[in-house]
């Protein structure tokens, strides 16, 4: 995970971006808007701040507990 998308087109990284949602999903069983946040965040190499103790689940996630 964490594929850098920068330099591919629109459809590709959009493509990319689901695959990585579903994956997360399935993989860390955690619901899909946080799949999705976790999905954005690892792709930018954003370090997510959140309450939100499911996050945690997602060890390819750096999460700092607001």
């Amino acid at each position: 995970m964490g594929i850098s998308l920068t330099f591919l087109p629109g459809q590709l990284r959009n493509n990319l971006l689901i695959e990585q949602i579903i994956q997360i999903r399935l993989q860390y069983r955690v619901k899909l808007p946080d799949a999705i946040f976790a999905s954005t965040a690892l792709q930018v190499g954003a370090t997510l701040v959140t309450a939100d103790q499911e996050l945690t689940k997602v060890t390819s996630l750096t999460v700092v507990n607001w």
